[in-house]
């Protein structure tokens, strides 16, 4: 019985045994460091997607483009009826048939900032043949999306065109791109 008290006492007074409170020592900067790591990592993440931020809207409001536009040409073929020609379509007698949405006619029906580059639509008539018409989007903010635009609307025209070059059916400004339907 005295040999245990003998072992357990040299058990406890045993420096290899007291280590444990060295060791809390030891580790009291890996959870600093950690979590210095995490936050440094959750700050490059924010700084690329922020950074992103641009394309990220860009790509949204080209969607957003394409919709209306489409949108705009299937009401306009809707608003021909039984009319021979597309002869005095516009923007505001499409808006006025109620098959629009109100965001595209905007509060006077005129298509006037309207589209997702802060620009107008306007529809008309085209003047090679009235049997077809033309939508006209004017980009002032982003005029140098245009031919990343013309080229991504290319293929709805009535031409059906693979890209913006060399087109029938789409005709760039400065400012604007014309689709034929």
């Amino acid at each position: 019985y005295q040999l245990i008290e003998i072992l357990i006492m040299k058990t406890m007074n045993n420096p290899t045994f007291a280590a444990r409170p060295s060791m809390k020592n030891k580790q009291r900067g890996a959870l600093s460091a950690e979590l210095a790591m995490v936050i440094g990592v959750v700050v490059i993440a924010l700084i690329f997607m922020v950074s992103q931020a641009p394309n990220f809207r860009y790509k949204i409001n080209e969607a957003r483009f394409l919709s209306q536009a489409n949108e705009i040409a299937q009401e306009t073929n809707a608003w021909k009826k039984a009319r021979p020609n597309f002869e005095g379509v516009t923007i505001t007698k499409v808006c006025e048939e109620g098959g629009l949405n109100k965001s595209l006619c905007g509060s006077s029906n005129d298509g006037r900032a309207t589209n997702p580059f802060g620009g107008d639509w306007s529809i008309s008539a085209n003047t090679g043949s009235k049997g077809l018409f033309d939508v006209t989007a004017t980009l002032p903010e982003d005029a140098h999306r245009i031919p990343s635009l013309a080229n991504s609307i290319a293929s709805s025209t009535r031409a059906n065109c693979n890209e913006a070059d060399g087109c029938d059916t789409l005709a760039t400004t400065a400012t604007s791109i014309k689709m034929t339907y």
